[in-house]
């Protein structure tokens, strides 16, 4: 309880509940095709997890994981994984 206390409160403090809430309320459209290049972790239980083919229509996959377990909060469930990928994209990206 004091975990999810922790995450609640960061949000809120930051300022950024909003803009976290934001994606549960409105409507979704397919954004055009990004070119930025793109590391996609996907975890199975997220809320949509991407097969690769789909995530590549709309980015610039250049490296894409995909992890035996961790969901929509893959930062907080499965923080080694979720770090292990932002380092890998830093390095592609320098």
């Amino acid at each position: 309880m004091d975990e999810l206390l922790t995450w609640v409160t960061a949000h809120w403090v930051t300022g950024t509940i909003g803009t976290s809430l934001a994606t549960y309320a409105e409507p979704a459209t397919p954004p055009r095709r990004i070119g930025t290049p793109t590391v996609l972790s996907v975890f199975p239980r997220d809320t949509k997890p991407e097969p690769r083919s789909y995530a590549e229509s709309f980015l610039n996959v250049v490296d894409y994981a995909e992890h035996p377990a961790g969901g929509h909060f893959a930062a907080w469930e499965q923080p080694g994984a979720y770090a292990g990928d932002v380092r890998r994209a830093v390095a592609l990206g320098g």
